[in-house]
């Protein structure tokens, strides 16, 4: 029996010995979305995370120990990167595969690292443009500054901007914009400002004076329309003198 106990006691501080120097991996495998059957926990020098997508939609999960720290691909391709979930496509399918030894069950999921995200298109480059838009319409203000890919910014009669640098005043029959795009500069969208650029163009509608007089000139009343009309009228007097002749 003293035996016995000392054998059972050196072989289980061996193990204890073993394990320390292991990883404690999970150990499943999941088929076609089912859940994964789950065994026993293992001890290895790496734990491996495998997931394939097949191309016929069919798709497992196998977790699992291993000895060697390297892994191979149905065509024969090997990665020996480690802690590091790496995907790949094959003929098979989409490979989603972890070799790791950071830590106990470190195989439990393999999370990609998402790519950077897109940056918008950066001012001066010749790959976007920066709008700003001041409207007035029934005396309420709106304020709108946004990118764009194109030079163009649409008033609410159709009428489309496509000046790059400038600041503009532009009237329609409801609004009146203060419209400016450019790509010289961060931030150039921050204010429009006519009065240090460009004359506003000819506008739709213009301000005239509205009166009749006379015998001298008038400047009261004002109308608005796209002309202004201006008469002056004259009048000839013509006198007959009828002579009688003998």
């Amino acid at each position: 029996l003293f035996e016995y106990l000392f054998i059972t006691s050196f072989l289980a501080g061996f193990l204890v010995i073993i394990a320390s120097d292991a990883v404690r991996c999970q150990s499943c495998f999941n088929y076609n979305g089912l859940a994964c059957v789950s065994n026993p926990d293992c001890y290895g020098d790496f734990c491996l995370f495998e997931q394939i997508i097949r191309l016929d939609g069919v798709m497992s999960v196998r977790k699992a120990c291993s000895a060697v720290g390297q892994y191979q691909f149905d065509d024969g391709t090997i990665i020996t990167n480690l802690n590091q979930c790496v995907t790949r496509s094959s003929p098979v399918g989409q490979y989603y595969v972890l070799l790791c030894s950071s830590g106990d069950a470190c195989n439990s999921q393999c999370i990609t690292t998402a790519p950077p995200t897109p940056q918008p298109p950066y001012p001066g480059t010749g790959q976007g443009f920066f709008r700003y838009q001041r409207r007035i319409s029934n005396n309420q203000l709106m304020m709108k500054k946004s990118c764009s890919d194109i030079p163009t910014v649409l008033l609410d009669d159709g009428t489309a901007v496509n000046a790059v640098g400038v600041c503009e005043i532009r009237n329609t029959v409801t609004s009146r914009y203060f419209v400016k795009i450019c790509d010289d500069a961060n931030f150039c969208n921050n204010y429009c400002n006519p009065e240090v650029t460009t004359e506003p163009q000819r506008q739709p509608t213009v301000s005239c004076y509205e009166c009749e007089s006379y015998g001298s000139d008038c400047f009261t009343g004002q109308c608005a329309a796209q002309y202004c009309l201006y008469g002056r009228e004259s009048h000839i007097e013509v006198s007959l003198h009828l002579h009688q002749r003998d």
